[in-house]
């Protein structure tokens, strides 16, 4: 039995934007209207009681609850009443949470399957007839979601969310029956936090569902810091006026455990998460917007293919209109790239840069095919000054040769 609806608070921590504050009070004046959800600790014998109380609670679960509460509800009950697990997939493929008068059979009236499910699983006096309609609905729509065919399911893309909220809400019902025994059962005593960060582990969930998993507990916390400060108001101190101070701070302590143990599942999968790999560009797509200069009568040069630079360990351009010669060695084992008209991602403290006052020597060694060495020793000859080289390109520029 959890002590409170997990839809009725918001996370303490979003208090940045105004609106949320807005939101926050708008959902806790309707939880104050409407009250927790209904328990049945003391069930009546009398059956006018019991049919106003499943009245006034299946009015509650029209108001507070929300369609991923009631799918969650069938999928509890399924489980308990021994559906198997192609008949709960089969069911979840439709994500219904009700059926219509006349659909499952001539003259049956339609049913919220979501709230009846959850009147049931928590004990409620739900009469024998309304029992077998609620699985005459659940066995419906397990045969529906069998009718899907397969060209159809083989065809549509995964929906990744809805797989991911699947699984939240299946760990967030093995936790609240855990919160069940804690509260209700046996022990009420804080023991650490290692049982539920062993929990958790176990588990070995994505940090996207440990992350979610930590915000629906993290709506627990502010009613119960409330009561506890003495800042409730009356409706709020009576749903909680059957448990203790020190049940409250237990529990307390209890679900900031559970919100540590997510967050550091968080973490740990960040760690494992492998790096994603880059999609390598296409060289030509990546130098077309390149501006250089193909060919130079005056000084007999010619510019090696532009795509070549993509990955080249080393570059050597030379200006024809200002004579400077720039070589580029790569940054990275990646090698050089491009982006725009500028030459990227070389090193710029073994780049260099100078003007040539006799290029010849240089050029001589780029036709005769000569290696970095012998173009770096030609590089090397003049006397001018060496300057920060830089990667820009321009119609003026031949890209001499790539190592």
């Amino acid at each position: 039995m959890s002590i409170t609806h997990a839809d009725s608070f918001v996370n303490p921590l979003d208090r940045k934007i105004s609106y949320d504050k807005i939101e926050r009070m708008a959902i806790n004046s309707e939880k104050a209207h409407w009250g927790l959800e209904p328990q049945w600790t003391d069930i009546s014998k009398d059956s006018i009681e019991q049919s106003c109380a499943l009245a006034r609670a299946e009015n509650w679960y029209h108001h507070m609850a929300s369609e991923d509460d009631r799918r969650r509800w069938i999928f509890e009950f399924m489980k308990s009443h021994k559906f198997t697990d192609a008949q709960i997939k089969s069911y979840g493929r439709t994500g219904r949470v009700s059926v219509d008068a006349d659909e499952v059979a001539p003259n049956e009236p339609g049913c919220n399957l979501g709230a009846l499910a959850r009147l049931v699983t928590l004990g409620a006096p739900v009469p024998e007839v309304r029992k077998e309609r609620l699985l005459r609905g659940v066995r419906y729509l397990v045969a529906k979601g069998l009718t899907i065919r397969e060209e159809e399911k083989a065809d549509a893309v995964p929906n990744i969310q809805d797989r991911i909220r699947e699984q939240v809400s299946n760990l967030i019902a093995e936790l609240e029956q855990l919160e069940d025994a804690f509260f209700v059962g046996k022990t009420t005593e804080y023991k650490g936090c290692k049982d539920i960060e062993d929990y958790i582990k176990s588990k070995n969930i994505r940090g996207v569902q440990a992350s979610r998993v930590a915000e629906w507990f993290k709506r627990r916390i502010d009613p119960i810091e409330t009561v506890l400060e003495g800042k409730a108001d009356e409706q709020l101190k009576e749903g909680y006026s059957i448990y203790s101070k020190k049940q409250l701070k237990e529990y307390l302590k209890w679900l900031n455990c559970l919100i540590i143990a997510c967050q550091h599942q968080v973490e740990v999968s960040k760690k494992l998460r492998a790096p994603r790999r880059r999609k390598p560009k296409d060289p030509v797509k990546a130098v077309k917007s390149l501006k250089y200069k193909k060919e130079d009568t005056t000084w007999k040069i010619k510019s090696v293919a532009p795509y070549r630079i993509i990955g080249a360990e080393k570059a050597v351009l030379f200006n024809t209109k200002t004579r400077v010669c720039t070589i580029l060695e790569a940054e990275t084992r990646e090698g050089l790239s491009v982006k725009g008209t500028t030459i990227i991602g070389f090193d710029s403290s073994k780049s260099k840069s100078k003007k040539l006052r006799k290029p010849e020597p240089l050029l001589k060694a780029i036709r005769e095919e000569g290696g970095i060495r012998s173009v770096k020793n030609a590089f090397g000859q003049s006397n001018t000054a060496e300057k920060d080289a830089k990667g820009r390109v321009n119609e003026d520029t031949v890209i001499l040769v790539t190592y």
